[in-house]
């Protein structure tokens, strides 16, 4: 699938990357997991230091959310998951452990405007299937 934001170009014209997929976890062809499992999601700043002040991003799973969550985090620690709305990849997070308690941070060297486009993707559109980047390339 195509990122949905262009990469910072090399050269004139915009280069989109393209995400390897692999939907092994899909469930009929969809995500296992939907906006529907998001109960909340905010964009923070990183007032304690661990993250040197940089934005990031809480969510809050509804309890069946958290269910799949942890099942899918269990199997898929230190892979990404690509978070895709409208069939375009916006962010591939790395799973770092299992999240069992329904909460969780992406974190990552967002901007705030970044951070808060990822909590509206969350709110609004399809979630994480587990992919495997193969080979990222950039392409016109």
């Amino acid at each position: 699938m195509w990122e949905v934001k262009p990469e910072p170009a090399i050269k004139e014209g915009e280069y989109f990357g393209l995400v390897a997929i692999n939907q092994s976890s899909a469930i009929n062809g969809q995500a296992p997991i939907s906006d529907a499992n998001v109960e909340n999601a905010r964009a923070e700043v990183d007032h304690s230091g661990r993250l040197n002040g940089q934005p990031y991003v809480t969510m809050q799973m509804t309890s069946d959310g958290a269910r799949k969550w942890a099942k899918l985090t269990k199997v898929n620690i230190k892979k990404q998951v690509a978070i895709v709305l409208d069939g375009r990849v916006y962010f591939y997070p790395t799973i770092q452990d299992e999240i069992n308690s329904g909460k969780c941070e992406i974190t990552g060297n967002f901007t705030m405007e970044e951070a808060e486009d990822i909590v509206n993707v969350l709110k609004s559109g399809s979630l994480p299937v587990p992919v495997k980047i193969i080979k990222a390339e950039i392409f016109e």
